[in-house]
C-alpha cells in the first residue's frame, strides 16, 4: 500500500481502518499479570502498540488532513521546556529547577488546527484540560493546547513529560506522545547524550521509520566538535545517520529562555520545515509507511507474549487441579475403608449393638427402642466427628501440596508475594468440614426415611435415626473387608459384615445396595464441596492472574488482516 503524505488514500483506508479498530481492541484487551520471562517487555510494548494504533494509525485513516505532529522527548532536565519557549519567544511550557517540570504535555498548534486535538482526532488517548465531555476524560491523561499564530498550519509541537520521570504516569505519558508523533525532536544534554534508555527508544525509532532529530544542549565550547562526532556516530548507529543535529551552548538563560538567536536554527528548520507541504508530506507519509509495515510483526510479538502468559497461566492452573484430584481421589477411598472407623465410633457401635441382642428381635419393646434411639444419637455424633476429621485433614494435605506446586514455580511464587492472603486456609476449613458431616448424616436419615415404605414396622422398631447410623457405618466400611488384613482391621471388617447382614434383613439387598450406593455418592459430593472450598482463595488468584481468553489469537488474526490489507 503507497501513502499520500500522512494519510492513507481513501479505499485503502476503508479497507485498513476496520483491521486496525480489531487491532487496537485486542492490544487493549492483551494482559501480563504473570511474572514470567519478557512480561515487562511485553507490557511497554502493549503500551506503546496501543498508542501508534489509537494516536497515530487510526487518525491517518480517517480522511482527515492532519499537521505534522512533533514531539519534543527527552530525559529529565534536558531543556525540552526551555526549548519550546525558545522556538516561540514566550512561557508556553513551564520551566525550572524543580522537576518533573512537565506533569501535562503541552501541545502548541496553529490555531485554526487546535480543535483537532480539543476534539481528539488527534492524541485521542489524551483529554484536553478542561474538557470533561469525552467520554474517558476522567481517567485519560490530560493534554493542555495552546493556539499560537506563530506555529504554521500544518505543524504541531508537543512537549512532553520526561521519559525518565519519577512519575510512571508520566514516563507512559511520554512514550504514548512519541508513538503517536510523525517525528521526534530529541533533546540531550553534553553530559548525559550518551545515556542508555533513551537510545534504545530512538534505536526503536529507526526500527519503526519514524523520523528524528536531535538537539545537543549545554554544550561546553571546548568540547563542541569531539561530543558532535560522538553522537552522530551514535545516531548512525541507532539507525538515524541522516538526521538533523543541533548543538546549543551552554549559557545563562534569560527570563528562562535562551539568549536571542541561539534557538534560531532549530527555529528556522522547523517551522520552515512546517512552511513547506511537501517537505511535511514526504516526512509524515515515510513515517506512515514504515508504521504501518511494522504492524503486523509487532502484532504478532504481543500475540506470542500472551501465548507464553497462557502457557504458564495453565501450568499454575493444572498443577492446583492434579493436586486436588490426587486429594479426592485419596479421600474417595478412604471415606469408604474404613478409616472413620475407630476409636469413639466403634465404642459407640459397641454400645449400639449391645451384647447381641439386637440382632435377635426384630420386634423390641418401647423401652428398648429408647434405649437404641439414645445410643443411636452418640454413635451418629461420633460418626459425623470423625468424618469432619478425615476431611479437614486431607484439606491440610491438600492445600500444603497446592501451595508448594504454585511455590515451586516462578510466576506462580510471584503471584503468591504479591496477594499473600491467597496463600492462606479460608477461616471457614473447620466448619466446612464440619457442615459436610452433617450434611451427610441427614442425607442418610432422608434416604432411610424415603425407603420406610418398603418395611415401615421394621424400620420404625429400630428407629430412623438407628437404620441411618447402620446404613453410614456399611458405606464407609464398604471395601474393608477386601482390604482388610491384621488385628487392627478384623473390627471393621466384622462391622461391615454385620451393617450388611442388618440392611439386606430390613429391605432385602437390592433396596440395601441402592441406599448404600446412593448415600455414598452423597458422601463423596459433601465431603468433595468442602475440599474445593479449601481452594477458594487459590481460584480466586488463579482467576485474577489469568490472561483474556483467546486474545492471542485476535492479535495472530489482526496481524493477518493488516498484512493483506498493506
Amino acid at each position: 500500500m503507497q501513502v499520500s503524505g500522512a494519510q492513507v488514500p481513501g479505499p485503502a483506508a476503508e479497507t485498513l481502518r476496520p483491521a486496525l479498530q480489531a487491532a487496537l481492541a485486542a492490544v487493549s484487551r492483551a494482559r501480563f499479570p504473570l511474572r514470567v520471562d519478557g512480561a515487562e517487555e511485553a507490557l511497554s510494548a502493549r503500551e506503546s502498540l496501543g498508542a501508534v494504533l489509537r494516536d497515530y494509525a487510526l487518525p491517518r485513516v480517517s480522511g482527515t488532513p492532519l499537521p505534522l505532529l512533533v514531539v519534543i522527548g527527552g530525559s529529565t532536565g534536558a531543556g525540552k521546556s526551555t526549548l519550546l519557549n525558545s522556538l516561540l519567544g514566550a512561557e508556553i511550557s513551564t520551566a525550572g529547577v524543580l522537576r518533573p517540570t512537565t506533569t501535562v504535555p503541552v501541545v502548541v498548534c496553529h490555531p485554526d488546527e487546535a480543535e483537532l486535538f480539543r476534539s481528539g482526532r488527534i492524541l485521542g488517548g489524551f483529554a484536553p484540560e478542561g474538557d470533561e465531555s469525552r467520554g474517558a476524560a476522567a481517567e485519560a491523561p490530560k493534554l493542555r493546547v495552546v493556539p499560537d499564530e506563530a506555529v504554521p498550519a500544518g505543524l504541531a509541537i508537543v512537549d512532553a513529560p520526561d521519559l525518565d520521570s519519577a512519575s510512571e504516569d508520566n514516563r507512559a505519558g511520554a512514550h504514548a506522545l512519541l508513538a503517536a508523533a510523525d517525528f521526534w525532536l530529541f533533546v540531550t544534554t553534553a553530559s548525559r547524550y550518551a545515556d542508555a534508555a533513551p537510545w534504545e527508544l530512538l534505536r526503536r525509532a529507526g526500527e519503526h521509520g519514524t523520523a528524528v532529530a536531535l538537539v545537543l544542549d549545554r554544550v561546553p565550547p571546548q568540547a563542541n566538535r569531539e561530543v558532535r562526532s560522538h553522537l552522530a556516530g551514535l545516531l548512525a548507529d541507532a539507525g538515524h545517520g541522516s538526521a538533523s543535529l543541533f548543538t546549543i551552548p551552554e549559557v545563562e538563560l534569560e527570563d528562562g529562555r535562551l539568549p536571542e538567536g541561539l534557538a534560531q536554527p532549530v527555529r528556522s528548520w522547523l517551522f520552515g520545515l512546517g512552511a513547506r507541504p511537501d517537505a511535511r508530506e514526504r516526512i509524515a507519509g515515510k513515517t506512515l509507511q514504515s508504521v504501518l509495515s511494522a504492524l503486523p510483526a509487532r502484532l504478532e510479538e504481543l500475540s506470542a507474549a500472551v501465548s507464553a502468559q497462557e502457557t504458564a497461566h495453565r501450568d499454575l492452573k493444572d498443577a492446583v487441579d492434579a493436586s486436588r484430584g490426587r486429594a479426592q481421589r485419596d479421600l474417595d477411598q478412604a471415606l469408604v475403608d474404613g478409616r472413620v472407623l475407630h476409636g469413639e465410633v466403634l465404642a459407640r457401635w459397641q454400645d449400639f449393638i449391645g451384647s447381641g441382642q439386637f440382632f435377635r428381635g426384630i420386634s423390641p419393646s418401647l423401652a428398648r427402642t429408647r434405649g437404641h434411639s439414645d445410643a443411636a444419637e452418640q454413635l451418629l455424633g461420633a460418626i459425623r466427628r470423625n468424618l469432619a476429621v478425615l476431611i479437614q485433614e486431607t484439606v491440610l494435605e491438600l492445600h500444603a501440596e497446592a501451595l508448594g506446586a504454585l511455590q515451586r514455580r516462578g510466576a506462580g511464587l510471584a503471584a503468591l508475594t504479591e496477594h499473600p492472603g491467597a496463600a492462606r486456609l479460608p477461616e471457614s476449613t473447620t466448619e466446612e468440614a464440619e457442615a459436610a458431616a452433617r450434611q451427610w448424616s441427614l442425607a442418610a436419615e432422608t434416604l432411610v426415611t424415603e425407603a420406610e415404605q418398603r418395611a415401615k414396622t421394621r424400620v420404625m422398631s429400630f428407629g430412623v435415626k438407628g437404620v441411618a447410623a447402620v446404613l453410614q457405618l456399611a458405606v464407609l466400611s464398604g471395601t474393608a473387608r477386601e482390604t482388610a488384613g491384621g488385628d487392627a482391621a478384623r473390627p471393621v471388617a466384622g462391622t461391615a459384615a454385620l451393617t450388611e447382614s442388618l440392611l439386606d434383613s430390613l429391605f432385602g439387598g437390592q433396596v440395601r445396595a441402592e441406599l448404600a450406593g446412593a448415600l455414598r455418592d452423597r458422601l463423596r459430593s459433601v465431603a468433595g464441596q468442602a475440599v474445593r472450598a479449601s481452594l477458594t482463595p487459590l481460584h480466586a488468584l488463579l482467576e485474577d492472574i489469568a490472561p483474556n481468553e483467546g486474545v492471542a489469537h485476535e492479535l495472530r488474526r489482526s496481524a493477518t488482516r493488516v498484512r493483506e490489507t498493506l
